[in-house]
């Protein structure tokens, strides 16, 4: 099982949980596991094969003894990681240390100039067993949601871990195997109750991912560059079975220099903090406090909690002046409390 965090964790002074903000807001808990994005700098090529395979070598290269990869995918312009950091290691050394060998690497071996990657990655900790599940899959049919017409791409594992039944990696995967929902991949049995709040909380987070990605990439935007795109190339030279794929290729990349689209970013999504991602949020924060109320009786959670968490994130205080203000800190406390409790009594 990887280390888990609460649904929402506040800012402290304990050493075992800070945080910190660039332009995203960063939290870091020592034993938790985290799922970190980067992208390619807009208006670049996409990644060829050559360079994934350099991006995936280097995500393999201290797994065991600075960090346990969970699993990654190295897309066409961006890497999903799930990572856990081992003991007198940081996130921010290990995505750093990432990020600067291979731009160094894709600059000196496959014509790179200048700077490759997005200067500020996201990375969110794992809040609990059952956002691992989710972000695991969600990681794994990421090509096959891209290019549903795939058979097989090398560039994404799901990392063997401790009491699970391999790495399916980079073998070709069937539909039904891409299909598979979390509370599948972990095989094991689960009561009414039980499947009733995984399902709560994928749905939230699935409705959190759909709606921040039509912020992302609306469609009323895509789908005239996709007709420019197909009025201009109709790809007969390439071979059928790979047309999708390049056709796909060509909309990301005129969508990339359409101006409107450079400005829908994460960082700009979560600064502007619309109320659908509010609601969104607060509703999987809530599905998250339920599955915690109902395997921690003693911990009193509450779903109410997530209210005060809801104008502004668990990343950003309230202004002293909120009449929630008082409530923040105390359920801050709380939550902080019950994670360390349950952390040191799973370790034993």
């Amino acid at each position: 099982m990887p280390a888990i965090a609460s649904a929402s964790l506040p800012a402290s002074a304990s050493p075992s949980f800070w945080t910190y903000r660039r332009r995203l807001p960063h939290w870091r808990l020592r034993g938790a596991t985290y799922f970190v994005t980067w992208r390619l700098k807009s208006g670049l090529s996409e990644l060829t094969s050559a360079e994934r395979d350099i991006v995936a070598a280097a995500l393999h290269h201290f797994d065991g003894q600075r960090y346990r990869l969970r699993a990654y995918v190295v897309m066409n312009d961006h890497v999903h990681v799930l990572v856990e950091p081992k003991e007198g290691f940081e996130l921010t050394n290990i995505l750093h240390s990432w990020k600067s060998f291979t731009a160094n690497q894709l600059q000196r071996k496959c014509g790179r100039h200048g700077a490759v990657w997005q200067d500020e990655s996201f990375d969110r900790i794992v809040r609990d067993e059952d956002e691992f599940w989710e972000k695991r899959t969600y990681i794994y049919n990421n090509p096959w949601k891209r290019w549903p017409q795939l058979k097989e791409y090398r560039w994404v594992s799901l990392c063997q871990g401790e009491g699970e039944e391999g790495d399916a990696g980079t073998e070709a995967r069937s539909t039904e195997a891409r299909s598979t929902s979390g509370a599948g991949l972990r095989a094991r049995h689960v009561n009414s109750e039980e499947a009733e709040l995984h399902t709560r909380i994928s749905e939230a987070a699935r409705l959190l991912n759909e709606q921040r990605e039509r912020w992302l990439n609306p469609p009323e935007w895509i789908e005239p560059i996709a007709r420019q795109v197909d009025a201009e190339d109709s790809f007969e030279d390439v071979p059928a079975d790979a047309r999708p794929l390049i056709r796909q290729s060509a909309i990301m990349a005129r969508a990339a220099k359409d101006a409107r689209l450079k400005k829908r970013t994460l960082t700009n999504l979560y600064n502007e903090r619309p109320t659908w991602l509010k609601l969104a949020h607060e509703k999987l924060d809530q599905a998250v406090l339920a599955a915690y109320a109902a395997v921690d009786p003693a911990g009193g959670w509450d779903e109410t909690w997530a209210q005060v968490w809801k104008e502004t994130g668990a990343g950003q205080p309230l202004p002293a002046g909120d009449p929630l203000h008082a409530r923040r800190a105390e359920v801050d406390q709380l939550v902080l409390a019950n994670l360390l409790r349950m952390n040191h009594e799973r370790a034993g």
